[in-house]
């Protein structure tokens, strides 16, 4: 229902994207991790922009983790990997923060630290140090 309503609201294919992605993640942030997924779905088959799907997945890749559906997960890490040629630097480098941090969770540590490895590689290159600091934080943690 409220997905329908979402779309109701929406006035133009932009507005409607960013309402379900909004509705989605507002609904992961709540801990309603199955219910956010339908919204996301939309989101990832149906934005014709490459950032905003690829966003999605990055939010799916949260969900699934958390509800431990490793199947899931890697579906979605592997659609992440199929974009990474097209995503600006930045992206690439909260791709691998998110996937270090949902392995970790999944409990496949080694796969994590990795992750949050190629994560500060990408964001020194880059020159990105906010992303540098919080890489170098989560390192220190897991």
């Amino acid at each position: 229902f409220v997905t329908q309503k979402a779309l109701n609201i929406a006035s133009t294919d932009d507005d409607r994207t960013r309402a379900l992605g909004d509705l989605g993640i507002s609904l992961s942030d709540l801990g309603a991790y199955r219910a956010c997924r339908r919204p996301l779905e939309i989101v990832i088959a149906e934005a014709p922009n490459m950032l905003v799907r690829a966003n999605g997945h990055l939010e799916c890749l949260k969900i699934e983790s958390s509800i431990g559906d490793r199947l899931a997960f890697e579906r979605h890490r592997r659609a992440l990997d199929g974009l990474r040629d097209r995503m600006p630097p930045s992206l690439v480098v909260d791709f691998h923060y998110k996937l270090g941090i949902e392995y970790h969770r999944l409990g496949q540590v080694h796969r994590g630290r990795a992750a949050l490895d190629e994560a500060l590689f990408t964001a020194m290159a880059n020159a990105l140090a906010v992303w540098r600091a919080r890489v170098e934080r989560a390192r220190a943690l897991v």
